[in-house]
């Protein structure tokens, strides 16, 4: 058994969670766990998430949470990703730089107490059925830009004094393009104009 043990490699861990558990090597082919349902994998080559019928619930903080410098999600039937945390969180964060990308051929919704979408760069929207739903806003970038190309988007604010979408730092650079529908709701309007 030495022997065995030094060709034991270990797994490889991704910075990405999804529900509190980390993604890995060897967990990355179907991601399961308390809080999610239906088909959630993770391809490391091209850092993609792929979403399917997916079910995703947590209550400590970012549904879906990175520190990778670009990522992907890909969405086909009908998902939701929401967090249930009392405090500031979102369905999906990344804290890193670089693109927030989502397209697919199905519907998704994200909803947190902060906001469904937030980046600490940019967000690209693509394509699919996206319902975004926040407190302070529906969809938010750090600093970045949000280019909309394709897709219908309905993003809302609940709270009093939120964006639709919107920018916590500068001037929002909103981008729309293609066949993209966009539905912007937020008591403040439907996006923030200078932040600073």
């Amino acid at each position: 058994s030495a022997m065995l043990a030094e060709i034991i490699e270990p797994v490889e861990k991704y910075n990405i969670w999804i529900a509190g558990i980390q993604v890995t090597d060897a967990n990355k082919g179907g991601i399961t766990g308390s809080g999610i349902t239906g088909t959630v994998s993770y391809d490391s080559d091209t850092n993609t998430l792929t979403l399917q019928n997916a079910n995703i619930t947590y209550g400590s903080g970012d549904t879906i949470y990175t520190i990778l410098q670009d990522l992907t999600v890909i969405f086909h039937g009908e998902n939701t990703v929401t967090s249930t945390s009392i405090n500031d969180y979102a369905a999906f964060n990344t804290i890193s730089g670089g693109n927030l990308t989502f397209k697919g051929s199905g519907s998704l919704n994200a909803s947190g107490k902060y906001s469904g979408i937030y980046a600490f760069e940019n967000i690209y929207i693509e394509s699919g059925t996206i319902v975004s739903t926040g407190k302070n806003a529906g969809i938010c970038s750090n600093r970045g830009t949000v280019k909309i190309s394709g897709g219908d988007l309905t993003s809302t604010a609940t709270g009093t004094g939120g964006f639709g979408i919107c920018r916590d730092w500068g001037r929002l650079n909103l981008t729309v393009s293609g066949d993209a529908a966009v539905t912007a709701i937020g008591t403040n309007g439907a996006k923030a104009l200078d932040s600073d």
